[in-house]
């Protein structure tokens, strides 16, 4: 969370004041704010799934009094975050408060499968999408913190970042399938039916499509170049990886895949929103 806060921060107040931007106090405040704002919404959305799993262990009465116990434990939680969040929002002014109720809208339709929940059983790539979906809006709320505080819009650039880290999203979501449920021998996803070779595949699309609007947000800030490179050593280590995973089917392969999809996240926004910071 601190990296995200960081990025979404310094690389809108890069698309606004252009490099370099020194990492001065005000910014190192909002970047604190965003963190704050940011580990609480993840919170939450760790809550929500939580919430989410503990919804199919009720099969047992003792699993029902573990699943009341927890879930009144999690929702008081949830509130707790909620209302300092709520506090920060209205310090900040009231339009952050209007990207907080989106963001808590997004959790709260997503607690509930965005009521559609026997379709995208039947639709697993569109549900995909909307649980990536998080990963933009944190870094949009994170933004927020200097283009809405500074009383301008968001900058136009921003939608590469935004574009860029949906993508990191879905690669983080095809890559926990493959490193956690993967099952040597079944050649399945078996929380989600994908084909080991498709699961595969569609994670090197997104890693495709990372790649490709990673670089057009670093073209925006005239920072191609160390952000190819970093690119470059990621993508060279996902193809290795990958290869390793398909020729030698194995536990081992398949959590590395999921360790990979961490640091393609990680890697786009310290190319894109923090090393531009100590450029100059």
């Amino acid at each position: 969370m601190a990296v995200l806060s960081i990025a979404a921060v310094g690389y809108s107040r890069i698309l606004r004041d252009g490099l370099p931007v020194p990492f001065v106090f005000d910014l190192a405040r909002l970047a604190f704010l965003a963190f704050i704002a940011l580990f609480l919404l993840a919170l939450q959305r760790r809550i929500v799934d939580e919430l989410y799993s503990l919804d199919w262990i009720k099969a047992t009465p003792n699993a029902q009094v573990i699943s009341q116990i927890s879930r009144r434990e999690f929702i008081v939680l949830a509130i707790a975050a909620g209302l300092i969040q709520l506090g920060f929002a209205l310090v900040l002014g009231l339009p952050m408060l209007g990207l907080l109720l989106l963001l808590w809208g997004y959790l709260a339709l997503y607690r509930r499968d965005f009521w559609a929940t026997v379709w995208l059983k039947n639709h697993l790539w569109i549900a995909l999408l909307l649980r990536a979906l998080s990963v933009p809006l944190l870094i949009l709320y994170g933004s927020a913190h200097d283009w809405l505080t500074a009383g301008a819009t968001a900058p136009p650039g921003l939608i590469w970042l935004l574009l860029s880290s949906w993508g990191s999203g879905v690669i983080l979501e095809i890559g926990q399938r493959i490193g956690s449920s993967w099952i040597a021998g079944t050649h399945t996803i078996t929380d989600s039916a994908l084909g080991r070779r498709q699961a595969v595949s569609a994670w090197l699309l997104a890693v495709w499509l990372v790649t490709v609007t990673t670089l057009l947000a670093a073209q925006q800030i005239s920072f191609v170049a160390p952000v190819a490179l970093m690119l470059l050593l990621l993508l060279t280590g996902s193809l290795l990886i990958v290869w390793q995973f398909l020729s030698r089917p194995h536990r081992l392969t398949a959590q590395r895949i999921e360790h990979l999809s961490q640091l393609w996240l990680l890697g786009s926004c310290i190319g894109i929103g923090v090393l531009p910071l100590w450029h100059g």
